[in-house]
């Protein structure tokens, strides 16, 4: 399948930047309940009419409790609802995160003991986070803890007036830096960051466009689905420690969860796969775990298992 107009990048999401500033606007003016009241429309059009997302939703949902069950029936559309409510609730925390309303009482972690010592000592490292609960949360952590500065790498191109919505809003240790590809030139920069102690964010999860031909299939849910490896060759070329990172929202509460997954991934000269595959089906397992906890706060809607990955 090509990567036309059903590729996820071209299917959208609903955080992009104009969207995002009237958002904000709308919670600062009127609270929750209107943002909500705007908010829910708009979604209930997107279940209705994007059935590739809808179909996706319910394609993860049923693999999910094939494997383990986490729901108390079979997966139809009044499940696959509340999934979409569940992005939408996760849209409201981005807005929050970004305005600075979370403090570290909202907030539990698992595995700081690996990064702070880290940090302590000026080192930075490379986290691999998906896309599934709300990453923003940690960037509100970036504000809370001094000694943490994150760079998250996004494929878009409009990278600089997110960094100007997030100045806008108060955050200051959190800049998203646009990679298309990586050149000697991206390599120095992102090379000197670590170097500095900052870390590194970028999502493992998504073949961006014009990514498929340096993938790898691995199995995810029991079904073969391809991942880029582009993240994890940064990550090796880097030379520096690398973790998973994932914050889902669960009792109440945002957990964040980091895991060293390599103290340094190094390739293997003459492997097919340049010995990615066990670093690409570690970081799948973390993943599959975080689904089990959190089952609605997968956020890939569109088809993750097509036979190329590109939907």
């Amino acid at each position: 399948m090509s990567t036309g107009t059903h590729h996820w990048a071209h299917i959208g999401e609903a955080g992009f930047v104009g969207g995002m500033r009237f958002l904000v606007w709308t919670y600062r003016c009127f609270g929750r309940l209107p943002f909500r009241i705007a908010l829910y429309p708009v979604l209930g059009y997107f279940f209705l009419v994007r059935g590739v997302a809808r179909r996706a939703s319910l394609e993860y949902l049923r693999r999910l409790q094939q494997i383990h069950a986490p729901f108390a029936g079979k997966p139809g559309l009044a499940l696959a609802w509340r999934h979409f409510l569940s992005f939408a609730d996760a849209l409201l925390d981005k807005v929050l995160a970004m305005g600075g309303a979370f403090t570290l009482d909202q907030i539990s972690m698992r595995g700081q003991d690996k990064v702070v010592p880290l940090l302590d000592a000026g080192r930075g490292a490379v986290m691999l986070t998906a896309h599934l609960g709300n990453l923003e949360v940690c960037q509100a952590l970036a504000e809370l803890q001094p000694k943490l500065k994150l760079n998250v790498l996004v494929h878009r191109r409009n990278a600089e007036m997110f960094n100007r919505l997030l100045e806008r809003q108060g955050a200051s240790r959190v800049r998203l830096l646009e990679v298309s590809e990586i050149t000697p030139a991206t390599a120095m920069e992102l090379d000197r960051r670590i170097a500095a102690g900052e870390m590194l964010v970028i999502a493992a999860d998504r073949l961006t466009p014009g990514s498929a031909r340096r993938s790898l299939a691995v199995p995810f849910l029991a079904a073969p689905a391809a991942f880029p490896q582009g993240p994890f060759i940064l990550a090796g070329l880097l030379r520096c420690p690398v973790f998973t990172v994932f914050c889902t929202r669960r009792d109440g509460r945002y957990h964040i969860d980091f895991d060293l997954l390599a103290e340094r991934i190094e390739r293997v000269r003459g492997a097919p796969d340049a010995g990615l595959t066990p670093w690409i089906a570690r970081f799948c397992r973390a993943r599959r775990a975080q689904c089990v906890q959190a089952p609605l706060q997968w956020f890939n809607f569109y088809p993750f298992w097509a036979p190329t990955n590109e939907p």
